[in-house]
């Protein structure tokens, strides 16, 4: 049984390399992928509720989905609060990050619970969240390439806030 849960891994694609708390880090994640029994309890309990977290988050609509969007919220706060327990050869800020990242993937503010109100959506998929509109403008350039303007009249980009379309001059 492989378990992928590769946002957890500190360096992407390093899995067992790093230093000290990074190597150990790294390690207790690919010892889950490859065979979860070799982990401990406590280990595994962490890697299986972050797998299971993803799983739902990969499965449902985002933050306009106000009744996931709360459940969402819950699931993440309950593995925030799980971090205070033994974590093994676990991270905690590695984890702690994950749980922030995982509520921005999915649309919500990782203090508040909130749904984020500036969203990057490309050909009617939402592709990323966030709490101003400076970093959605930004990331839209970043990854276009090109002006947020011809982005979202050309490309098929768009940026909303708060669920509708920011209308961009050329």
């Amino acid at each position: 049984m492989t378990k992928t849960i590769p946002s957890l891994i500190t360096a992407p694609g390093a899995d067992r390399l790093g230093t000290g708390w990074a190597r150990r880090h790294n390690a207790c994640i690919a010892d889950y992928r490859e065979r979860p029994d070799s982990v401990t309890r406590d280990e595994r309990a962490i890697l299986a509720l972050a797998d299971g977290i993803d799983q739902y988050i990969g499965s449902t609509a985002g933050p306009a989905d106000y009744i996931r969007a709360g459940i969402v919220w819950q699931l993440l706060q309950g593995f925030g609060s799980s971090l205070d327990f033994s974590l093994g050869r676990l991270d905690g800020g590695t984890l702690s990050a994950w749980q922030f990242a995982q509520a921005e993937r999915y649309g919500i503010d990782g203090d508040t619970g909130e749904p984020l109100p500036y969203a990057i959506a490309r050909d009617g998929e939402t592709v990323a969240h966030f709490s101003d509109e400076g970093e959605a403008f930004a990331y839209l350039q970043r990854v276009q390439g090109q002006s947020a303007a011809w982005a979202t009249h050309y490309a098929g980009w768009a940026m909303l806030h708060n669920g509708e379309p920011v209308v961009f001059n050329l």
